[in-house]
């Protein structure tokens, strides 16, 4: 073998080398993204639960003939709806922050913000009905108050 050969064979032998460096390099970052991704898909979805726990429990304490009755209680529903949906606002953003920064990584959304894009929706939905209640329920208070 003469060193021009050698020489060849070495070349190629690096240029391999540092072609898989570079595959490897990107698998790194591939799987340390997804592991992030994953994190904020996880806390994210765990925060819609309670979300969607609390608004359940709203619109049920909305329904009740004793939340009619009182004029505080309603105010206090008032601005507990509020901050609910101001925090389903900033739920929706960062959920549709987390399925954009999917998108642009490739792929198909991994099952995690599938769920999470079925629980914003499902929150999405209570949301409304709440909102349905809660005009109803302005409407009767002021119905009552109209009547004394």
């Amino acid at each position: 073998m003469t060193g021009e050969e050698t020489f060849e064979f070495a070349a190629a032998v690096a240029g391999v080398s540092i072609g898989l460096a570079a595959v490897l390099m990107l698998a790194v970052l591939a799987i340390i993204g997804s592991w992030r991704l994953f994190r904020h898909a996880s806390e994210a979805q765990q925060a819609a639960t309670k979300a969607s726990i609390t608004v359940a429990e709203m619109a049920r304490r909305i329904e009740s003939p004793i939340a009619l009755a009182a004029d505080a209680g309603a105010a206090e529903l008032r601005r507990e709806i509020e901050t609910l949906i101001l925090q389903q606002r900033q739920l929706q953003d960062s959920a549709r922050g987390m399925l954009d920064a999917a998108v642009v990584a490739g792929g198909p959304a991994p099952r995690e913000l599938e769920e999470l894009g079925a629980t914003v929706n499902r929150l999405d939905t209570t949301v409304g009905q709440m909102a349905t209640s809660l005009a109803n329920l302005i409407r009767l208070l002021e119905q009552q108050q109209g009547q004394r």
